[in-house]
């Protein structure tokens, strides 16, 4: 049962949302700052919206690319529910929704973070445990899938801001990143072998794509209320830009 829900409007757009911060956030990262720089397009290309969350990045999408196919990913059933209320609010049109995680295997997983009620920030949800699991979260088994299975033809952008399960999933591919055009990835890592692993992917994604990287500002994207969770941890935040190299 969906929680009683706030709206905002985006253009011509209703958006509902659970809170005014998570609104702001996500509508000052994707409409304001333009973060994920997407290229404008009315050709009928494939996009997928990995962490589509509550349908913002999703309506985004739409906005500069209304004739695109939509693929979306999000594991947690609860903000599902709303990324499925704002597409059908919206009318939406060649949108596919998958209430799954993706990750390096079909099955199921744990998803980690705050996940249900009106007050949760559900920034930091993750299948990754030692990036999902805070003060205070919870954990519920979830539904998995594999990015490969549904790269099945060109696909024009992928956005993916999935907590530090992109150095799990971007090299189960292979090499089917060279179906890539353009890609937005929000990077993430935790630890020494974290870091390691997320140096060995960029390396990874530069061989068949040019790549450019931002730092992202963790203040932002990590509420300071897991502030015992930050200085522990140390984690790394950036933002990857990916474009296709001409073979």
């Amino acid at each position: 049962m969906l929680i009683a829900l706030n709206e905002s409007k985006v253009g011509e757009y209703t958006i509902y949302h659970r809170k005014e911060s998570e609104f702001s956030r996500n509508h000052d990262e994707f409409f304001v700052r333009h973060l994920y720089k997407l290229k404008p397009t009315t050709e009928k290309v494939t996009i997928i919206d990995a962490g589509a969350h509550i349908g913002m990045s999703t309506l985004y999408i739409k906005m500069l690319c209304p004739n695109a196919k939509v693929i979306c990913f999000e594991p947690n059933p609860y903000t599902f529910e709303i990324l499925k209320k704002n597409v059908q609010k919206n009318k939406l049109k060649d949108i596919t929704l998958i209430n799954k995680a993706l990750s390096d295997k079909v099955g199921v997983t744990k998803l980690f973070g705050e996940l249900n009620g009106i007050s949760a920030d559900t920034r930091g949800n993750s299948i990754i445990a030692n990036w999902g699991m805070r003060a205070n979260t919870e954990e519920i088994t979830v539904s998995t899938t594999k990015l490969s299975e549904h790269i099945t033809e060109d696909i024009y952008f992928l956005k993916m801001d999935l907590e530090g399960a992109e150095t799990m999933i971007l090299p189960e591919i292979g090499d089917k990143i060279k179906q890539i055009q353009y890609a937005v990835i929000d990077l993430h890592a935790v630890g020494h072998q974290g870091k390691e692993d997320l140096e060995h992917l960029v390396k990874t994604i530069e061989l068949t794509h040019a790549v450019a990287i931002i730092d992202k500002d963790i203040s932002v994207s990590i509420p300071g209320k897991w502030h015992d969770w930050l200085r522990e941890n140390s984690p790394v935040m950036k933002i990857l830009y990916a474009q296709r190299l001409m073979e």
